[in-house]
């Protein structure tokens, strides 16, 4: 775990070795930030060597802020997901009791402080303890995504079928309680999701490995509504598995994953150039797309061709041997067509997979 200025570089004051073990995910909480994962000791420069099962919370400088009942033993088995619920919400801090409220956290466990929790459960901000104000039913497959709809009921995604005896495949939805909404189904056949979001209107994007919802055909991106059903309005489908997603307040959607085309691509940027870069957005990130192309010269036809270019030109191209200096073509093919047209019975140009970054608009100099 590091700490990234907002200029993009490291800050070493920030401990360089925090944990025994991967972290998964974090939340903020305030200040502090809560890390889960699959380590159980904290090992940087606060209380080096501390216990703390799978879940801990960390002060912005990186030092500890222990929770006391994970010193002892915390989740049987890796955590996945965390999430801070707000204040007003039943398990949401009280800003008149000081320690208030919980995280909820979700993964592989199945037990926690000696209790049953199937992989999903409550512990008390204070203190780490599972104070049972969340008990699931049995889930029979690890949760993998976690979110939260404005009524307080938890989203859970992940690679199970059931959830409480009832079937449920990839996603299901919990009341505040931890019990199972049945109310809610998105009909998913088979597959798994890796991560969901949840948007301004309560509307949940899923990502994963699924191939359709609720009978239409959906690869392994998809909208739902608030009740769980499709929303076939929103239709952008990937050729392979989404592992993250990730929803901007002005409705932008980022997905991260597996996959090197998204269906509507072009049509959400718009036509791109053969070559070149280009920015799309106009709110606090854009994204730049960088294009480009493959040029493979056959030797031998370049060879048969080559005493028909102008010398002037061919010393810029040409080598000693039988090849092209790629980075002259592009001048050739803007300033002497006709060359170009010659040269272009040798190559065979084929497009270059896109790069794509999202960084922050840069913001407009004052007037």
């Amino acid at each position: 775990m590091v700490k990234i200025n907002a200029d993009g570089t490291r800050d070493t004051s920030f401990p360089a070795e925090m944990f025994d073990g991967p972290v998964r995910a974090m939340a903020r909480d305030g200040s502090k930030i809560v890390c889960v994962g699959e380590f159980v000791t904290y090992t940087g420069e606060s209380l080096p060597g501390t216990p703390q099962w799978k879940v801990a919370r960390i002060n912005a400088d990186g030092t500890l802020d222990a929770l006391a009942e994970l010193e002892g033993v915390g989740p049987d088995n890796t955590v996945l997901r965390v999430l801070v619920p707000p204040v007003g919400h039943p398990l949401g801090a009280i800003p008149a009791i000081p320690g208030s409220g919980h995280y909820v956290i979700a993964g592989r466990f199945n037990n926690i402080q000696g209790m049953a929790r199937s992989k999903i459960t409550a512990i008390y901000r204070q203190s780490g303890e599972d104070q049972g104000a969340l008990v699931p039913p049995i889930i029979n497959g690890d949760i993998l995504a976690l979110g939260m709809q404005s009524s307080g009921k938890f989203i859970i995604g992940g690679e199970f079928t059931t959830v409480g005896g009832v079937a449920r495949v990839a996603i299901a939805r919990l009341n505040v309680d931890g019990s199972h909404d049945t109310t809610f189904n998105a009909a998913i056949p088979s597959g798994k999701i890796n991560a969901l979001t949840i948007d301004a209107d309560d509307r949940i994007i899923i990502g994963g490995t699924f191939l359709s919802v609720g009978g239409v055909a959906r690869a392994a991106l998809a909208r739902l509504l608030p009740d769980g059903a499709l929303d076939e309005s929103w239709n952008v489908q990937t050729e392979d598995t989404v592992t993250e997603v990730a929803a901007h307040s002005d409705g932008t959607v980022f997905i991260g994953g597996q996959f090197v085309r998204v269906s509507d691509l072009l049509a959400i940027v718009g036509e791109l150039p053969t070559e070149g870069t280009t920015r799309h957005g106009d709110g606090e990130l854009v994204a730049v797309i960088k294009t480009g192309v493959r040029r493979k010269v056959d030797a031998d036809v370049l060879a048969r061709i080559a005493p028909s270019i102008p010398e002037a030109i061919g010393k810029r191209l040409l080598r000693w041997k039988p090849d092209l200096v790629t980075s002259e073509l592009r001048y050739v093919q803007n300033n002497e067509p006709e060359i170009y047209a010659v040269l272009a019975e040798a190559i065979t140009v084929t497009p270059a997979k896109p790069t794509i970054r999202i960084e922050a608009a840069k913001q407009k100099e004052a007037a």
